[in-house]
């Protein structure tokens, strides 16, 4: 079974269509699993899928969009894969099959067009920021090398309101989410804190900001995103100290006192309140 799933870097596939692919690694992301899809899926020409060690409802969404839509191609990821952060996301081999690297290189391995992205489970794309982007792309913005980095707005949930958290309001700018042409040195790595596009490192790339596309729910999430790091099973973990400094009291603004805040960012009038957008469970 382990051969299935380990990727040989030099086999990811290069002749490809045209079009643009995304691709989503998914683990226990049930709360805003179906949002994040459908507000990213009608933008791209394919879909991938890849989940491990669901013990929620996930799979059941994934295995619903999927037989909805052609565009999604699904892939149950059987090995058991450590959390990012972990002793063993150190140290095993990047292309053991245990490893978050090669389960992203897996993902990325299933796509077939020559432009691609990674979406993460816990994003909500911004309709009117992703369909600019998308048709930029389509008019052939995009150069075989650029990397069109885009990021997002980081929710916080008290009360079941949707609030943004003043102190670390956006999601990084300068990580591995963006708009690239697949090639033979496009692949994840390992990073401390988990993996990456080596595209990052590459620095014949143009990188180019494409600005916000989306809410980002992890601080959303009933259990704030932790539960995925295994932390319990690793007290050394990366995220420990992570977890204890930025993501416990977090002092939060309403959508409208953040949008005033932040005058240097004209794309946010695309934005509307995140509370008329997300559904909330009790």
């Amino acid at each position: 079974m382990s051969d299935e799933f380990k990727v040989d870097i030099a086999s990811i596939p290069l002749n490809r269509a045209p079009g643009i692919s995304a691709f989503m690694r998914v683990r226990n992301e049930g709360e805003f699993l179906e949002q994040a899809i459908e507000t990213h899926l009608p933008y791209f020409d394919e879909f991938v899928i890849v989940y491990n060690r669901c013990t929620d409802n996930s799979e059941e969404i994934i295995r619903e969009f999927a037989a909805k839509s052609d565009k999604i191609k699904a892939y149950h990821y059987l090995p058991h894969v450590y959390p990012q952060g972990s002793s063993k996301h150190y140290e095993l081999p990047q292309d053991s099959v245990h490893s978050f690297v090669n389960y992203s290189n897996y993902a990325l391995s299933k796509t077939t067009k020559t432009i691609c992205t990674k979406i993460d489970a816990d994003h909500i794309a911004v309709a009117p920021r992703i369909k600019f982007l998308i048709d930029g792309l389509r008019k052939g913005f995009l150069g075989e090398k650029d990397f069109l980095l885009f990021s997002g707005i980081n929710l916080w949930r008290e009360e079941n309101k949707m609030l943004v958290k003043k102190d670390m309001s956006f999601s990084p700018i300068t990580g591995d989410i963006g708009f690239f042409h697949v090639g033979p040195d496009i692949y994840f790595i390992r990073v401390e804190q988990g993996e990456t596009l080596k595209i990052k490192y590459d620095k014949s790339y143009r990188v180019i900001n494409g600005g916000l596309m989306y809410f980002h729910m992890k601080g959303a999430k009933k259990d704030r995103g932790i539960t995925n790091y295994d932390l319990d099973e690793n007290p050394q973990s990366y995220y420990v100290p992570v977890v204890e400094s930025e993501w416990q009291n977090q002092e939060a603004l309403s959508f409208n006192e953040f949008v005033s805040l932040h005058p240097e960012f004209p794309e946010l009038k695309e934005f509307c309140d995140p509370n008329d957008l997300i559904i909330l469970d009790n």
